[in-house]
């Protein structure tokens, strides 16, 4: 059955799943509470990771580590957020005994018995293009140039450049009310800060790539907690102090970042870096309907360390 990966690491407790395969992911960083995650991940069975290098996860858990081609070393189609498929183009040759990801998926299903017959990304996009009414034009013949944006549903469209340009595709706009919920976890007198977690311009997810790389490491080095100057003088923290940030499921040493980019009452900061993972602070709990994690939403401590 199919699992949201919420589902997914809630039935790493309930003896639900035994193996996991994870490709270009990092859910011992980038996945809530961590702590509880990774008692997960040990009572798995088997646990392959497919990355271009050693994730945490792999390093902690994977009893198998299949090595991945980066995007500059394969052929095949990107899709952006604007809906458009793009091809591109190897421009180096893959690393070691690296390959793209489909010829590692392709090899581990026919070891399984599937007996499929790919030999080029070609032929897996035109198939997904064939099963799909908003992809069924975009033959990988058409994808030189600027790349196609879908639905395109046959080969004359030029694709669609607006979502919704003329009128919603369903052909009337589907509008659903909603009630306020609070969050699963509130503040209180021992954790009084609300602290929300995200990206920085630097890195990105998990930093698997991006903290490999020295430049960008130069711009955003280390992982550090943004704190109104109201808290911080409550607290005897001064820019650049190192600090005790800590939740009711785990606590982290950072640097503290003083200002008035978060409001009173308020912490801000990046879930990146491994040398401090945000995310052994974070709730796990998530939205009723679609499971998102409130990674928003944490109650929290700061202090400033003294030794």
């Amino acid at each position: 059955a199919q699992e949201r990966l919420d589902e997914m690491m809630a039935g790493l407790h309930y003896g639900r799943n035994h193996a996991m395969f994870i490709m270009g992911e990092d859910p011992l960083v980038s996945e809530p509470n961590l702590t509880k995650v990774s008692e997960g991940f040990a009572g798995l069975d088997f646990v392959v990771c497919q990355d271009l290098f050693l994730t945490e996860t792999a390093a902690a858990h994977a009893d198998v580590v299949l090595p991945a081609a980066g995007f500059a070393e394969k052929d095949g189609t990107f899709t952006n957020s604007e809906r458009r498929v793009q091809r591109v183009r190897a421009a180096l040759t893959p690393r070691g005994g690296s390959l793209p990801d489909w010829e590692i998926l392709v090899a581990v299903a026919d070891r399984l018995g599937a007996g499929w017959s790919y030999d080029h990304p070609s032929e897996v996009w035109d198939e997904v293009a064939g099963l799909s009414p908003r992809f069924a034009g975009i033959h990988y013949d058409r994808l030189d140039g600027a790349g196609i944006q879908w639905p395109c549903p046959d080969v004359d469209h030029p694709g669609t450049t607006y979502l919704h340009g003329d009128a919603p595709l369903a052909g009337t706009a589907r509008l659903f009310p909603v009630e306020y919920t609070p969050p699963h976890e509130s503040t209180d007198s021992e954790y009084p800060i609300v602290l929300s977690t995200g990206r920085t311009l630097y890195h990105y997810n998990a930093d698997t790539m991006t903290g490999r790389e020295a430049g960008l490491a130069a711009k955003e080095g280390e992982p550090f907690v943004e704190i109104h100057p109201d808290d911080a003088s409550l607290r005897g923290i001064g820019d650049g102090d190192r600090c005790a940030v800590e939740s009711r499921r785990g606590r982290i040493e950072v640097t503290a970042r003083v200002g008035s980019r978060v409001r009173p009452g308020c912490a801000w900061m990046p879930f990146h870096f491994t040398s401090a993972l945000t995310n052994l602070l974070t709730v796990d709990a998530g939205d009723a309907y679609v499971g998102t994690p409130e990674y928003k939403v944490c109650a929290a401590q700061i202090a400033r360390v003294t030794s």
